[in-house]
């Protein structure tokens, strides 16, 4: 669904099937989205809002959706930018290097690679934690029981 906002701007209002409100500024080429803006590509909000253009048959300020495009996804830049003769490289065998750049040689990076699983500590989460102290089954459990005072009579257990 597209609504016009301002004809002489124009910008259009472009609802698209997931319910998302976008707005459209054809003449400076941005939408909402960003695609048109960054990819300097139109976006499918951009090229609703220049098919109901073209509808209501005011070609002149759009005549196609390649207006719409930036001019460096047109062939014809790109013809324009390799007109000159492209030499091809000649076989490794017929180059011509300086001995001195010969006598380089290039050693790859010396490391230990690690083999198997990169181990991970666990660690506790917020509700768990870790017993400090660990009953021995020799231990003296009457230790434990124990008041401050040291007698186990004065204990109230």
């Amino acid at each position: 669904m597209v609504i016009e906002l301002n004809t002489f701007q124009l910008e259009y209002n472009v609802i698209g099937p997931d319910g998302k409100t976008y707005v459209v500024d054809l003449r400076n080429k941005i939408c909402i989205c960003r695609c048109f803006d960054l990819d300097k590509y139109p976006c499918v909000h951009a090229i609703v809002a220049a098919m109901k253009l073209k509808q209501e048959n005011r070609t002149n300020e759009v005549r196609d959706l390649y207006d719409l495009c930036s001019k460096y996804y047109l062939v014809e830049l790109w013809v324009l930018a390799y007109v000159n003769t492209i030499y091809p490289v000649p076989h490794k065998t017929e180059w011509t290097i300086p001995s001195e750049i010969q006598e380089l040689y290039a050693l790859p990076l010396k490391y230990n690679k690690n083999k198997g699983r990169i181990q991970e500590t666990r660690k506790p989460s917020v509700g768990e934690r870790r017993r400090k102290h660990k009953l021995q089954p020799d231990s003296n459990l009457e230790k434990w029981f124990q008041s401050e005072s040291g007698s186990p009579e004065q204990s109230e257990y």
